[in-house]
């Protein structure tokens, strides 16, 4: 059977008085704003030769601005979909999924997720980023997001460039949501966190202290903290391995991973040891031994599981969230008390921050630093250190002024108007 010839778009009539015409009816591409079919279509022309130059010409004028299939005709939202099946299948860690997904969800597809990829501008991009910018600190991490699903994209052959490219970042100074804290603030120095910890040690639950101590003088993440068993405990050396944390799988469920953030996959050395100082090694030492006295609700399990930290509800770890509304919990109920010790609010992230101030007060190494905090790079442990050198020159530059306005009261003398009247 051969191959079925394809049907002409001109055609011919005849008027009621015998006259010849020619029409066209020719399918040219999907409407990128409606999504309807696009067809040139005219009537009355006296000859086959006319109706094919106007044919021509519209075809000509619509070729830049239709596309020719509708298997290139995609909606932001439908490709999102499926980036998010292809980072599934590629490998990524579901956390990392669960991240980018609520983030797209929030901010990215209720602006960009009704318009079909191929017509999505600059100027679109712009004014998304500059939205989201007004709501998240992180914006410009938002902002990759959207370039890696423009980059799917193109890969598929729906666009030929990432117009996420084109986006301005800098300039703007706009009031950010109070929520997030600034990452360059997030930490204590050495005097405030020793003020922190003794007081939520007099005022706090012992799970709680005992865990925010271990943070804070050894830098772990709070998933790495929370994932510790007994076992882990080194008695002979005072170190605690390192070789397993809490994740969050794509529907937010807390999950134990036998990988940290900065563990290598394709290697066998997936355990780090952590040494800790006398003080902490003891506290977790009687912890793990249920030894402590405790202070608020019995909040853990000590006989029967094999983690440190214990969840009262499962009888093994926590949820990778519980640190966040221990800390948050803690500050509502003794905010006035915290901030008349000129105390300020950090997130659990904040005490391994913290740990890498006390790291630089006490002048050791970066590459040991970066030993010890678990940096895969060292440029990493330099940007922390050169956030604390920067904030500590300006306490000192402020330490200066309030010193010069001093000596300028000082000597400004006061002039009492009662002893110029008789």
């Amino acid at each position: 059977m051969g191959k079925r010839k394809k049907k002409s778009p001109f055609y011919k009539y005849y008027l009621k008085d015998g006259t010849l015409k020619w029409g066209v009816n020719d399918y040219w591409g999907i409407d990128p704003r409606t999504g309807e079919e696009v067809r040139i279509r005219k009537r009355s022309f006296d000859t086959r030769a006319a109706a094919k130059v106007y044919r021509d010409r519209e075809a000509e004028r619509l070729n830049n601005s239709l596309t020719q299939s509708k298997t290139e005709f995609i909606t932001f939202a439908d490709l999102y979909k499926d980036y998010l099946d292809f980072m599934l299948e590629a490998g990524y860690a579901e956390s990392t999924y669960a991240i980018r997904k609520n983030v797209c969800d929030n901010h990215v597809i209720p602006e960009l997720g009704k318009y079909y990829v191929h017509t999505i501008t600059i100027d679109d991009c712009q004014k998304m980023v500059n939205k989201i910018k007004t709501k998240r600190k992180d914006y410009r991490i938002v902002a990759g997001y959207v370039r890696q699903i423009f980059k799917y994209a193109i890969n598929k052959g729906y666009v030929k460039d990432n117009p996420i490219d084109g986006v301005i970042f800098k300039g703007g100074k706009e009031k950010f949501e109070s929520r997030q804290i600034d990452s360059r603030e997030n930490y204590y120095s050495p005097e405030d966190l020793m003020k922190f910890l003794d007081y939520y040690r007099e005022n706090g639950r012992t799970v709680e202290y005992v865990y925010w101590r271990l943070l804070a003088f050894t830098g772990l993440r709070r998933g790495e903290a929370l994932a510790i068993y007994k076992s882990d405990i080194n008695h002979n050396n005072q170190s605690i391995k390192i070789n397993k944390t809490l994740t969050t799988d794509k529907n937010h469920k807390t999950l134990l991973s036998h990988y940290t953030k900065t563990d290598d996959r394709d290697s066998k050395e997936t355990e780090h040891v952590v040494y800790l100082d006398d003080t902490t090694y003891n506290l977790i030492a009687d912890f793990a031994e249920n030894k402590l006295p405790i202070k608020g609700p019995n909040l853990y399990y000590t006989s029967d599981s094999k983690y440190l930290f214990t969840s009262p509800h499962t009888g093994t770890h926590y949820s990778h969230q519980v640190p966040n509304r221990w800390i948050r919990d803690f500050w509502i109920k003794h905010r006035d008390e915290l901030e008349k010790l000129d105390l300020k609010y950090i997130s659990p992230h904040g005490f391994r921050h913290s740990q890498a101030t006390l790291l630089h007060e006490l002048g050791i190494d970066p590459k040991d630093a970066q030993h010890r905090l678990r940096h895969k790079n060292l440029e990493t442990t330099m940007d922390v250190y050169t956030h604390i050198t920067e904030n500590r020159e300006q306490e000192t530059a402020d330490k200066l002024n309030d010193f010069e306005s001093s000596r300028t009261k000082s000597r400004t003398k006061v002039v009492n108007l009662s002893d110029y009247i008789s």
